[in-house]
């Protein structure tokens, strides 16, 4: 029944800030901090140049339980931030730090205690998405016959499905690369649910950008 009830909720109405326009290479990245009273999680803020002085890489996720959404976890975050320790990952979610890492803990690839890749909260109204330009899809986006193929695909081939969803179907989803002076190097933001960012293309703007 849970499962039912939070289906229904995340097809209500998009509740979100003003969107920004989306940076682009040779922007400035965009720092945030997080305002609990307003955003929901004092733990996720993003201040440029980071701390450790490395370049980054920030990705934004559909909501919790959608297919794409885990493929990019699994299949390319994941993977890739255990691999390359000289660049900070961030995976930004709809839903609460702890709910999300207890989500990625629970994929196949992933141990509990080693999440290789820094959490950021943004629940509605999603402010985070909105200052890096991230916004609502579409119907057909979401929902189109080739969307749903790929769900399909995903299922039969990867054994990726469904699950209880977290957050609204209607947001979005994106990627960026940022230097370690905080200049924005890639970017990409999704054509439709099943558009998931290659991850490999922000590292080679970064290697290239070194």
């Amino acid at each position: 029944m849970s499962w039912i009830l939070a289906d229904i909720k995340s097809l209500f109405p998009l509740s979100q800030t003003a969107v920004s326009s989306v940076p682009q290479p040779g922007d400035e990245a965009r720092s945030f901090k997080s305002d609990p009273s307003k955003d929901g999680d004092a733990a996720s803020s993003l201040e440029y140049p980071l701390a450790s002085r490395k370049p980054s890489v920030i990705v934004f996720v559909r909501h919790l339980g959608c297919p794409f959404c885990q493929e990019t976890i699994q299949e390319q975050l994941i993977p890739l931030a255990k691999k390359r320790d000289d660049i900070d990952f961030f995976l930004v979610s709809q839903a609460d730090t702890e709910t999300t890492r207890s989500y990625v803990s629970r994929l196949p690839v992933q141990e509990p205690s080693n999440i290789p890749f820094t959490i950021l909260s943004s629940p509605a109204p999603h402010s985070l998405y909105s200052m890096w330009g991230i916004s609502q899809l579409s119907a057909g986006s979401v929902f189109g016959p080739g969307v749903i193929s790929r769900v399909m695909e995903l299922a039969r081939e990867k054994g990726i499905k469904n699950q209880e969803t977290v957050g609204s179907r209607w947001l979005n989803s994106g990627a960026f690369a940022v230097s370690a002076e905080g200049e924005v190097l890639w970017s990409h933001i999704a054509a439709r649910a099943d558009d998931v960012s290659d991850l490999q293309s922000a590292l080679k703007a970064i290697d290239g950008q070194r």
